[in-house]
């Protein structure tokens, strides 16, 4: 994660927040690429500003458009134990 600007970066390896995980897809996830600006997706209240990819055993090799603040470069406490 940049310090600097508190983004995640192409290429980085992201989990989800503490809290946050997705019941469909544990993660981890790769992140392929970081929005300028958020996409306006009509029904969806967060912003979309990250497209990550992730292999699962059920849906094979995903690509999914998320919400970056759901995510973090630290593996969460909750995922670890």
């Amino acid at each position: 994660m940049n310090s600097e600007q508190g983004r995640l970066e192409t290429g980085e390896m992201v989990y989800w927040r503490a809290g946050m995980r997705n019941k469909a897809l544990a993660g981890p996830f790769v992140v392929l690429s970081v929005l300028d600006a958020p996409l306006d997706v009509p029904g969806v209240e967060e912003p979309l500003d990250v497209i990550v990819t992730a292999y699962d055993a059920r849906y094979g090799l995903t690509c999914l458009l998320l919400d970056s603040t759901r995510l973090t470069a630290r593996m969460a406490q909750e995922a670890a134990a």
